[in-house]
């Protein structure tokens, strides 16, 4: 019995090694192709160096989650100046302004000089383009040279701002590789 007993644990713990050694040997090529250049002759070596190598992998991952915060930094800043850019363009170019000052002037009253139901301001910009609509609703007319022209210029001026839009946005994919 002594024999078979002997027989089975010399089985057991040739298993055992063989197990460590296949460890060891995942471990040597998980450090490879982490990027790990230093040699490792054998599974002594291969151990001793084990810690120096997760100390590389800290190293390593903290420098990139630092990359990785300064890019989304940077992304935030972009992201903030395109508003920002965005906002001002928009108020440079506000199409409602430009129609109900043409709105106005068409209709034998200069942008300044209000005829009575306008408000100044920018609620006048808007009770302007109300009362405009209201009047073509009045007179049933849907189809005066006037409303076209109207048309016309807000089709330019949503077109120029659409064309500014995509150039910021061009502009801001441009510098993202900087």
């Amino acid at each position: 019995r002594s024999t078979a007993g002997g027989k089975e644990r010399n089985e057991r713990e040739q298993r055992r090694a063989q197990k460590i050694t296949e460890l060891i040997e995942k471990l040597r090529l998980s450090m490879v192709k982490g990027g790990w250049k230093v040699e490792m002759k054998s599974k002594y070596h291969t151990l001793t160096t084990c810690a120096d190598y997760v100390q590389h992998l800290i190293k390593a991952t903290k420098e990139k989650e630092k990359a990785v915060e300064q890019a989304k930094s940077d992304l935030t800043i972009r992201e903030r100046k395109l508003e920002e850019d965005k906002a001002l363009q928009e108020s440079r170019s506000d199409p409602e302004s430009v129609t109900s000052s043409l709105t106005a002037s068409t209709a034998g009253s200069t942008p300044c000089s209000g005829s009575g139901s306008e408000k100044e301001g920018a609620g006048g910009q808007l009770d302007s383009q109300n009362n405009s609509k209201k009047r073509k609703a009045e007179s049933g007319s849907s189809g005066s040279s006037e409303d076209q022209d109207n048309n016309t210029i807000e089709a330019d001026v949503d077109k120029q701002i659409m064309k500014k839009v995509r150039l910021t946005k061009e502009v801001a994919k441009g510098s993202g590789g900087d």
